[in-house]
């Protein structure tokens, strides 16, 4: 997974590709709409506010916030009052409420790829559960109002959401349909995907065509290669249709571009499956990059490449050259595909390429690593000729130093 920092403007890499999706519910994964609406309408009929006021601010957010909003003056007690009523009118309407379109062929790609998510919601889990239940939806974590303090577009829900998955926020896609839910999913720091021609991240029609971003078999595109399970492959001969890139030389000053985005992002992967904390994550991960690259861009053995479509750079892969240690074995150390340029074949082809310049050097074989979540990835790889060499696993000792 690649995307923008929108308070620097630089480009994050996430080493690990997605690790979960976590999605909004009413106008998400369930079409709602019209419950919601005869809701909010019969409860301002009954509170003496304009119906037409109070659905303007209502989707996306908690009863209780949009209560404060449309009646200032009302104190606490009030307020909860009010908010209870008006979850009371929407638990037994239920008559039209169904999945939104798209909604299985996503869950089912989920279930392909082995993502796990879940549902944040601003309903409590009484209508939470009777909705996702009218649409046929077994959610396997579902986070409600009731589970926060602070209900969206506080971004509490989603950072609860993605720990209790055990996957780090940041690695996490926010699908919603409501600004105030991306604006949640922006505060906690992931990779949001928008509908209702919503500004996100991502902007979807659909959710089917979510589903097609995530599992674009057979071309989906990674977004690194730092993991467990250990891959390789002989240089390959390129099948099926060329895609129109090529790879040229990275300068210093690509690399300094790049650098920080790749640290960071290989940081976030070792607090997420090394059990460091981020300040040691960071240090190790600066550590070890730069030490893989004592000369930069210059440095020996290290293939550094930018992949072109005519002027437009589209990603980028380094490659290590044999060593003494694996004298017959180029590495794949990092292969990115910038966030507008996913899905359409060009880490694949820039793999082709990569294996086309080492078999120029007479290089046997080429290896990679990847994190065993990152099925999107392997899937690719796999596809290319990569296999499984070996794995490892560890565990930290109770009560050693």
């Amino acid at each position: 997974m690649v995307w923008g920092d929108r308070a620097t403007g630089k480009v994050i890499v996430g080493l690990g590709g997605i690790g979960a999706v976590l999605f909004d519910m009413d106008g998400t994964l369930v079409d709602s709409d019209a419950a919601v609406e005869r809701a909010w309408e019969r409860w301002a009929a009954e509170y003496g506010v304009d119906p037409a006021a109070a659905l303007t601010i209502a989707h996306g957010s908690p009863a209780d916030r949009t209560i404060r909003r449309l009646l200032p003056a009302l104190d606490d007690t009030t307020v909860v009052a009010a908010a209870a009523r008006q979850l009371a009118l929407q638990y037994d309407d239920l008559a039209d409420v169904v999945a939104t379109p798209g909604t299985r062929d996503l869950l089912r790609a989920l279930a392909r790829l082995e993502l796990p998510w879940a549902v944040v919601t601003s309903a409590d889990r009484r209508l939470a559960e009777a909705r996702l239940g009218a649409a046929g939806i077994s959610a396997p974590v579902l986070v409600t109002v009731e589970d926060v303090r602070v209900g969206k577009p506080d971004p509490e829900g989603y950072r609860h959401a993605a720990a209790l998955l055990g996957v780090p926020v940041t690695r996490c896609l926010v699908v919603e349909d409501a600004e105030v839910g991306l604006r949640a999913g922006r505060a906690a720091g992931a990779m949001t995907a928008a509908l209702k021609g919503l500004d996100g991240d991502l902007r979807l029609d659909d959710l089917t065509q979510l589903a097609h971003h995530l599992d674009p078999s057979p071309t989906g595109e990674p977004a690194g290669v730092p993991g467990s399970d250990l891959l390789h492959s002989s240089p390959a001969t390129t099948k099926g249709d060329p895609v129109e890139l090529t790879l040229t030389p990275m300068t210093e000053q690509d690399l300094v571009r790049l650098l920080g985005a790749l640290e960071q992002g290989y940081a976030e992967d070792l607090v997420a499956h090394s059990g460091l904390t981020p300040e040691a994550a960071h240090e190790r991960s600066v550590t070890q990059i730069r030490e893989s690259l004592p000369a930069g861009a210059a440095s020996e053995g290290a293939l550094l490449r930018l992949g072109r479509v005519g002027d437009t750079e589209v990603g980028w892969i380094w490659v290590r050259l044999p060593t003494s240690a694996a004298p017959s074995q180029a590495r794949i150390d990092n292969i990115e595909v910038h966030p507008a340029h996913r899905g359409r074949g060009y880490a694949r082809r820039m793999i082709q390429l990569i294996e086309a310049e080492l078999a120029q050097l007479e290089v046997p074989e080429l290896g990679l690593n990847v994190f065993g979540t990152n099925t999107v990835a392997i899937g690719l790889y796999r596809s290319l000729g990569f296999e499984v060499t070996s794995q490892q696993m560890s565990k930290r000792i109770a009560g050693a130093g």
